[in-house]
């Protein structure tokens, strides 16, 4: 055990502790030590200096939960530098957990600071009041593995593992979610100053299991150099569940930029690596860069900086204005190397809406996740929503249906598609108003109705794989399109003609009016193309590109919401 001096040097207390030649070669582990500074009460304005080597330092107290103190380092050079605040920690793990619990038997602490070399510490009380106030010094030597140790193939990232940057085995185990749905982008603050991130990567488990959590709070960090780092224990393919975001914690993956961005930019290196990593993890867990998500009754992005779902600063004001053109690159780069989306539906009633991609994954946005058909392949073709805005339908490209919520009860759970095994040619499927009866179109143009669906007679073009989407209003109407732009009217459907492509198959979706007195036709280029009682639309994002999928007509809200295949949706 420690023997300590503590003795008055200017406005502060000076601590004093032997330094311990470990001898021989250098414990790979960091050491963590926690000294005690004062064993009452203290208030604000106080504060010690200790004379110590350290790399990364913490702040334990008693009392005052809000208590913020300031630490500064002296440099090998014998200078100060500026202080860096060490408030409450704005991550930890998630309320009512385990580790929670464990968390709250550790008591008080602050964010750890990264110093990097530093040859004493100030520690002062900024504000509020604390009692038996520790120091939570760690020291973490540097880090060598081999050139070639993250070596990868792409879309995933070199990731350094924990084994190769020596992380301790955690104390207990993390919990997993059930999946993985948004990705919480933070920065570690402190000092910038460091050439070893991997050092860094240990000092902050070390510090994060002085606090009693499962090991380290965030599943990846990104140094500078643009080196990736495992974090959290339980595997890099995993929904291990962190402790970097609480109560956000449980479906998310928390990546940390290894430095203050609050103070200097991101490295393009690091964000190189920042986008890689997050285009692997977020494709590889279906997750739309571009979409929304909701948890704990707030909706948020998919990609979110800490400060969205916490009140903090993180990730920096460096690092969060990157994150809107971020997330239009990641849906770029998932859209190359994932199935494509592939339709849009609104929510009736409520508002929002939900989108389908090929392998049948349903993303609500704004709206209640009613459950997923899991496809090995890209065989999903459209969605269908309830009219009680409770529920949809799912159809696969054999003519399969897959109900969720209110589609999967009553007499719609009896009604059963045309099924053509091994042969996809079903392209789309309208419920009608009274939520009992449905069609389904087929590629050539054919509608096979089912329950209190009229019968259509529909055109047909044997052998040509042209036909787009069937639509129905309110009086039972039905409205065909082709993939020139053709729009066939049946069973007393309005005509108010339409935008015709002769040869060019480049017409993908159809909104039409509750009351039938107007629609209007995407093109694959964002184009919309309204007829009769439709207003023109705003600016979808037109590029002459075949990328736009999905369309519709909001009637709550009187405007447009377009689908582009990479999962980006946008309101005209």
């Amino acid at each position: 055990m420690r023997r300590l001096l503590i003795v008055p040097v200017l406005a502060f207390a000076l601590v004093l502790y032997p330094q311990v030649d470990p001898g021989g070669d250098l414990d790979p582990e960091a050491r963590v030590d926690e000294v005690q500074l004062t064993s009452g009460p203290v208030e604000q304005g106080w504060g010690v200096q200790v004379e110590t080597e350290t790399d990364l330092v913490g702040v334990k107290w008693e009392g005052d939960p809000d208590a913020t103190f300031t630490v500064e380092a002296r440099n090998e050079d014998g200078e100060w530098e500026p202080a860096f605040e060490a408030g409450p920690p704005d991550g930890g793990p998630d309320p009512g957990t385990e580790e929670s619990q464990r968390a709250a038997a550790a008591g008080q602490a602050s964010e750890p600071v990264w110093l990097g070399d530093a040859t004493a510490v100030r520690v002062r009380l900024a504000a509020g009041e604390a009692s038996d106030v520790e120091l939570v010094d760690v020291d973490s030597p540097e880090v060598t593995y081999p050139d070639d140790s993250a070596a990868a193939i792409p879309p995933q990232p070199g990731i350094v593992t924990r084994a190769q940057w020596g992380a301790q085995p955690p104390p207990c185990a993390p919990d997993v979610a059930s999946s993985v749905k948004f990705a919480v982008v933070h920065h570690t603050a402190g000092s910038n100053n460091y050439s070893n991130g991997a050092a860094v990567v240990r000092g902050i488990d070390a510090y994060h299991i002085s606090l009693g959590w499962c090991g380290i709070g965030y599943n990846f960090l990104v140094d500078k150099y643009g080196t990736v780092y495992e974090g959290r224990a339980g595997g890099i393919t995993s929904t291990t569940v962190g402790a970097h975001a609480a109560p956000f914690n449980t479906n998310s993956t928390g990546v940390a930029l290894i430095g203050n961005h609050e103070t200097a930019g991101v490295s393009a290196a690091e964000r190189s690596s920042l986008r890689k990593l997050l285009a692997w993890k977020l494709g590889l867990h279906h997750v739309n860069p571009l979409g929304f998500t909701t948890q704990n009754g707030k909706t948020i992005r998919n990609v979110v900086g800490h400060r969205d779902v916490n009140q903090t600063t993180c990730p920096g004001q460096y690092a969060y204005a990157q994150l809107p053109s971020l997330r239009e690159e990641l849906a770029w780069i998932i859209a190359v190397n994932m199935d494509d989306y592939r339709a849009i539906e609104e929510r009736p009633i409520y508002g929002g809406w939900w989108e389908l991609d090929g392998t049948g994954r349903v993303e609500p946005i704004l709206a209640p996740d009613y459950g997923s058909p899991t496809f090995t392949g890209d065989i999903a073709r459209d969605i269908a929503a309830m009219p009680d805005g409770k529920g949809y339908i799912v159809l696969d490209g054999w003519g399969g249906l897959h109900k969720y919520g209110s589609a999967n009860q009553g007499t719609m759970k009896t009604l059963q598609g045309p099924f053509w095994l091994y042969w996809d040619i079903a392209r789309a499927i309208e419920i009608t108003p009274d939520g009992k009866g449905l069609l389904v179109l087929d590629g050539f143009g054919a509608v096979h109705t089912r329950g209190t669906a009229a019968r259509v007679a529909g055109p047909y073009w044997h052998g040509w794989d042209i036909a787009k989407d069937v639509e129905m209003d309110q009086n039972g109407g039905v409205y065909i399109l082709d993939g020139l732009g053709g729009i066939h009217q049946r069973n007393g459907a309005q005509n108010h003609g339409g935008k015709y492509w002769p040869n060019w198959n480049i017409a993908r979706d159809l909104t039409v009016r509750a009351d039938g007195s107007g629609y209007a036709t995407l093109d694959g280029y964002g184009g919309v193309h309204n007829r009769g009682n439709m207003r023109a639309s705003g600016n979808l994002g037109y590029a002459k590109v075949d990328r736009w999928v999905g369309l519709f007509y909001s009637e709550l809200s009187g405007g447009y919401v377009g689908l582009r295949n990479d999962g980006a949706a946008a309101i005209g």
